[in-house]
């Protein structure tokens, strides 16, 4: 470091999500589809991703978690930081389709311990630690994508051909410490190849 100069940076440190001698790294890359992820994004290590084979493709599957109970006729429901979720959007919470709003103040972020989204009025209630995911549309609430697969390394969105490599075995996966949640479609594709605790 050149004399005169300090750095008041904090080292960027990942938390231990998982045994990581039981991870099995699938051999070749997927394709990423990076369409509607903001340029500089980085993807997650363990972030849920649908692989598809011929042609080999990976698309990151976008879920929130609920951090605090939303009362059947709430009009906000506060998330997990660090979602993908724009205005908008259409979650699910399997059921129903909740719709985000489409003004630009349907997304708050000014608070550190948590986003808070303005939605449709909800029909169902939602418990804190839920997990909703992205829905086919503003009219079936059916997961757009479901994960098959994790996601390896930490990638930057920058150019269209970038790949992933993706996890086709992991135990002792720490579910609350992930940076991106897993839903329980998600379980339910991944099967017991991979095993949260």
């Amino acid at each position: 470091m050149p004399p005169g100069i300090k750095y008041n940076m904090p080292p960027e440190v990942e938390r231990e999500l998982c045994n990581e001698q039981t991870i099995y790294r699938m051999i070749g890359g997927f394709n990423w589809d990076i369409t509607g992820l903001p340029a500089g994004y980085k993807i997650p290590f363990l972030a849920p991703i649908k692989v598809t084979h011929n042609p080999q493709k990976a698309v990151l599957v976008k879920n929130v978690k609920v951090v605090e109970v939303a009362a059947v006729g709430a009009t906000s429901i506060k998330i997990q930081k660090g979602s993908l979720i724009e205005k908008s959007f259409n979650i699910s919470d399997g059921e129903k389709v909740i719709s985000v709003g489409s003004d630009a103040n349907s997304i708050d972020t000014s608070d550190e311990s948590f986003d808070l989204i303005t939605v449709s009025a909800l029909e169902n209630a939602i418990e804190e630690g839920q997990v909703l995911t992205e829905a086919t549309s503003a009219t079936d609430p059916t997961p757009k994508n479901v994960a098959n697969k994790l996601n390896y390394e930490r990638n930057k969105v920058a150019v269209a051909g970038q790949t992933l490599t993706a996890i086709g075995q992991v135990f002792e996966i720490k579910e609350k410490d992930l940076y991106l949640p897993i839903s329980k479609w998600d379980k339910e594709a991944l099967g017991h190849l991979f095993m949260f605790i």
